[in-house]
């Protein structure tokens, strides 16, 4: 979904959200990925990634995994960096698979 121009209001998608450099946005924003070059003024919530290119401002609160801003970027607010369940259990499951001792060889402690 791609937006150009002006709106008030919430946006929900599952996928990508294109914030083009002339839009101006006043909405609650949940979505896969959100990428803004445009004005934002409300709460994103994305459950991949938030991406905030120049000239973009941004007022109000971001809650996703990754994000990243541009030099040039304004943003005035919070960001909580939010790690989804099945990214934590596969990093649980690499620590335990580091943590446990090779086939054959048994740990010794002293």
């Amino acid at each position: 979904m791609r937006i150009d121009g002006q709106l008030d209001g919430e946006i929900h998608t599952d996928g990508t959200l294109l914030v083009g450099e002339d839009a101006v946005l006043t909405a609650k924003v949940s979505a896969g990925t959100v990428i803004s070059k445009g004005r934002i003024t409300g709460d994103i919530s994305a459950k991949e990634k938030v991406r905030l290119l120049s000239p973009a401002i941004l007022n109000g609160s971001v809650k996703a995994p990754t994000i990243s801003m541009e030099e040039g970027v304004l943003f005035n607010g919070s960001i909580e960096m939010a790690r989804t369940e099945v990214r934590e259990l596969a990093r649980e499951a690499a620590v335990r698979a580091v943590n446990a001792p090779a086939s054959g060889m048994k740990r010794v402690t002293g």
